[in-house]
C-alpha cells in the first residue's frame, strides 16, 4: 500500500481524475457524449459503427468485408478510407465486445482513456531519459496531457490524441538504441515505429519527422551518437517498419494520392501568412482562442515557464533550445507547414510534437526550482504580458472576450 501512494502513476491518476471531473463532469451528469456535431457525427462515429459491424459480421458470419463501398461519398475503397480512421486504431478493437447500441458510450470512454494514457506515456519515457523528481514528473505530465491540442482533438478528432501517446515511446526507444548496444532495444523501436504508421499514416509521417529531429538534435540527455548507431536507427525506421505496416500503410497512401486535397499548389500559393496570424502567435502559447492554420497551443502556465527557464540556460539545454528556435522559424513560413503536411496545404498540425520538449522543460524546471532567479520570473511575466496583449489584440481589444479567463488563470 505504501508503494502505491509513493507511485508517480498513482498520483497522476488522482490528478487526472480530479481534472476530468471538474472539466467534463457535466457530460456524465447530462448524459452527453463526446461525439462532436461536425466531424464527430459526420466521420469518426459512423466509421466506428461501420467497421464494428463489418468485423462482427466477418467473425460471426464469415461474410467478407467489401473492397469497395458506394456509401463513402460517390464510392471509395473501403480499406483506403477506413485505414485513416479505425483499422489501425488499437483503441477501436475493444469495442467489438460491446453491442452496437453501446458504441456511443464506448466512443466517449475511449476518447477519455486515450487522454489518460498520454500522461502515462510521458511519465514512462521521461523518468527513463532524464533525472526528474516526482513532482517534476507530475507537472510535466499535466503540461503534456492537458494542452490546448488535447482539448481540441478530444471533441473533434479523438484518434489524433494517439500520436501523443506514441511520441514519448518513440523518443525513449531512439534514446535506448543510441545509448545501448542491447539488440533488444531495436525490437522496441521497430514495434513503436510500426505502431505509429499502422495507427495513422499521416501522423506516422509527422512522428517520423519528429523522430529524426530528436535523433539529430537530442533533447539534452544523450551523448554524441555514433554514425553506426544512426544508421541502425534509420534502417529500423526505413526498412523494418515498412514490412510490418505495409498492409495498412500502402492502401492509405494510394487513397491519399488520389485525394482532392493533393495536387494543389504548394502552400495554397501563400508565401507569408496573413497579419492576423502573426499577431495571434504569442497568444497561442496560452490559449486556443485563435487557431489559424492549425497552430494549436494552449500550453498551461508551467509549460510556458519551462520554455523560458530552458531558454535562459541556453548552453545547459542547448539542443532543446535549438528545437524551440527551429519551431519558431517553422511556424513563420507557410511553405514549411506545407512541406511537413505532405506538400499540400499549410497546416501546422506538427506543433503537437513540441509538447514533449515543453513538458520535459517544465519537469526539469520544477525539479531544479531552486535555480529559479528573479530575472527568470520577470521574463516569464513579460512573456505572459505579450501573450495577453496578443489575445486582446486579435479579439479587437474586447475586454469581455472568452480568452480573458485564460489570461487571468495564467497570471494566477
Amino acid at each position: 500500500m505504501k508503494r502505491t501512494f509513493k507511485s508517480t502513476y498513482f498520483w497522476y491518476s488522482v490528478m487526472f481524475l480530479i481534472v476530468t471531473l471538474v472539466t467534463m463532469g457535466f457530460l456524465f451528469v447530462g448524459g452527453v457524449s463526446l461525439v462532436e456535431n461536425n466531424d464527430g457525427i459526420g466521420q469518426h462515429f459512423p466509421a466506428l459503427i461501420y467497421w464494428h459491424n463489418e468485423v462482427i459480421n466477418l467473425l460471426l458470419h464469415h461474410s467478407y468485408i467489401p473492397k469497395f463501398d458506394w456509401h463513402f461519398g460517390l464510392g471509395q475503397d473501403t480499406i483506403g478510407v477506413l485505414s485513416y480512421y479505425v483499422i489501425g486504431d488499437i483503441f477501436f478493437y475493444p469495442s467489438l465486445i460491446f453491442p452496437a447500441s453501446l458504441l456511443g458510450y464506448y466512443y466517449t470512454v475511449a476518447a477519455i482513456f486515450r487522454v489518460y494514457l498520454i500522461g502515462i506515456s510521458f511519465i514512462f519515457a521521461a523518468k527513463r531519459i532524464s533525472k526528474l523528481s516526482q513532482i517534476g514528473l507530475l507537472i510535466g505530465a499535466l503540461v503534456y496531457t492537458f494542452s490546448g491540442y488535447t482539448s481540441r482533438v478530444l471533441y473533434t478528432h479523438p484518434f489524433f490524441s494517439t500520436a501523443l501517446i506514441i511520441l514519448p515511446l518513440l523518443v525513449l526507444n531512439v534514446y535506448k538504441v543510441s545509448t545501448s548496444a542491447n539488440k533488444r532495444n531495436r525490437i522496441g523501436l521497430t514495434l513503436v515505429v510500426a505502431w505509429a504508421l499502422v495507427n495513422n499514416f499521416y501522423f506516422g509521417e509527422l512522428l517520423g519527422i519528429g523522430t529524426f529531429v530528436f535523433l539529430d538534435f537530442p533533447i539534452g540527455y544523450t551523448p554524441r551518437i555514433s554514425s553506426r548507431k544512426i544508421n541502425i536507427i534509420r534502417n529500423i525506421v526505413s526498412d523494418y517498419w515498412s514490412m510490418i505496416s505495409a498492409v495498412i500503410l500502402l492502401p492509405s497512401l494510394i487513397q491519399v494520392m488520389g485525394s482532392a486535397r493533393t495536387g494543389h499548389q504548394l502552400a495554397n500559393g501563400l508565401s507569408v501568412y496573413p497579419l492576423s496570424y502573426y499577431v495571434s502567435l504569442p497568444g497561442t502559447l496560452i490559449s486556443n482562442f485563435n487557431m489559424e492554420f492549425w497552430v494549436v497551443g494552449g500550453v498551461i502556465g508551467f509549460g510556458v515557464m519551462g520554455c523560458v527557464w530552458s531558454l535562459r540556460r541556453w548552453k545547459q539545454f542547448k539542443t532543446t533550445n535549438v528545437i524551440f528556435l527551429l519551431a519558431v522559424l517553422a511556424v513563420m513560413f507557410p511553405v514549411v507547414a506545407a512541406f511537413i503536411n505532405g506538400g499540400s496545404s499549410p497546416s501546422n498540425r506538427w506543433v503537437f510534437m513540441l509538447l514533449f520538449p515543453i513538458a520535459l522543460s517544465a519537469a526539469r524546471m520544477v525539479t531544479n526550482c531552486v535555480s529559479l532567479s528573479n530575472k527568470d520570473i520577470l521574463i516569464m511575466f513579460v512573456v505572459g504580458i505579450l501573450s495577453a496583449f496578443s489575445l486582446f489584440a486579435i479579439s479587437g481589444f474586447n475586454v469581455g472576450f472568452s480568452a480573458a479567463f485564460v489570461v487571468f488563470t495564467f497570471f494566477c
